[in-house]
C-alpha cells in the first residue's frame, strides 16, 4: 500500500481505508482481533493528545515498524517502505471504524467502554 507513488496520483483517505479493509477481511480471525485491539487502543491513546502529546502521526511512526513489519530482511528496503508503514498505521488508527465495521460485530468486546 503506497500513500503516495512516483508513478501515479497520492491515494485519498477513502480509497486507502477501502484498501485497508479489504486487506485486513483477508487477516486469519486471531489475528485480525488482536490487530484491531491494537488499532483501538492505539487510537483511544491519540484522543488523549493533549494529555500525553501523542497524536495519531507520532503513534504511527513509534507503531508502524511493529505493525507493519517487513519480512524481508533487508534494512534498505525496510527503511524505504516506512513511509508507506507509517501511512498505513495512521490510516488504521483515523479510519477504525470503516476499516473494522464489519469484523467488530463479531468480537463486540473490542471496544473499550467508557462508563
Amino acid at each position: 500500500i503506497m500513500a503516495a507513488n512516483a508513478h501515479g496520483p497520492e491515494v485519498t483517505s477513502p480509497e486507502l481505508a477501502e484498501a485497508l479493509q479489504s486487506i485486513t477481511s483477508k487477516f486469519a480471525p486471531e489475528v485480525l482481533e488482536t490487530l484491531a485491539f491494537v488499532i483501538e487502543f492505539l487510537r483511544r491513546t491519540a484522543s488523549f493528545e493533549a494529555e500525553n502529546k501523542m497524536p495519531i502521526s507520532n503513534l504511527a511512526v513509534v507503531f508502524a515498524p511493529t505493525i507493519l513489519q517487513s519480512p524481508d530482511d533487508d534494512i534498505v528496503k525496510e527503511l524505504q517502505n516506512m513511509k508507506a508503514a507509517i501511512v498505513a498505521t495512521a490510516a488504521l488508527i483515523e479510519s477504525f471504524d470503516v476499516i473494522f465495521s464489519n469484523n467488530l460485530r463479531e468480537w463486540p468486546d473490542l471496544r473499550y467502554n467508557d462508563d
